[in-house]
């Protein structure tokens, strides 16, 4: 059985959660766990709480949202929800002294963090970049928790894992 509530619930008791000033999160999509209550958890606390947006070139940015994110979306690349409009022209970058957390979709996860995406590469190019600046979680359900993956030179892992 999936419980996405599980999930909401051990990130939000997580002393990474509780630190955090800013959130990088995934818009998911129907097979991925619902973490969308931990969007607006984090804009109510004051995080300053950012979704992803690719583009036709593989790349992947963060916009920031505000509380009212769910009038401000469509679907785009993959069929990722993603912001549009006026909301969608800023730019948000890690910041250390904020200590930024990322929660990470992935269609599979080990337990020792590494991770299978949809193949485009987005999370590994981004993380990539900003890697050593974030504290990566991996989302998923314990069905695909998996034994091992196997890994190219530029599959970055998270830091660790969180399922139902």
């Amino acid at each position: 059985m999936k419980d996405d509530e599980s999930i909401v619930k051990t990130v939000l008791a997580l002393p990474q959660w509780k630190q955090a000033g800013q959130l990088f999160a995934f818009v998911p999509l129907a097979s991925e766990p619902d973490i969308t209550p931990l969007l607006d958890i984090g804009i109510a606390l004051g995080k300053q709480v950012s979704v992803p947006v690719c583009g036709t070139g593989r790349e992947m940015r963060f916009v920031p949202i505000s509380v009212d994110w769910r009038e401000h979306m469509e679907s785009g690349a993959l069929g990722v929800r993603h912001p549009v409009g006026e909301i969608s022209m800023v730019t948000a970058t890690p910041d250390k002294t904020l200590h930024p957390l990322m929660l990470v979709p992935g269609l599979g996860f080990t337990a020792a963090g590494a991770r299978i995406g949809r193949g485009g590469g987005y999370y590994d190019r981004f993380l990539g970049d900003w890697g050593s600046t974030l504290v990566t979680v991996g989302i998923c359900y314990r069905i695909q928790l998996v034994e091992d993956i196997p890994q190219e030179p530029f599959d970055l892992n998270v830091d660790f894992v969180i399922t139902d």
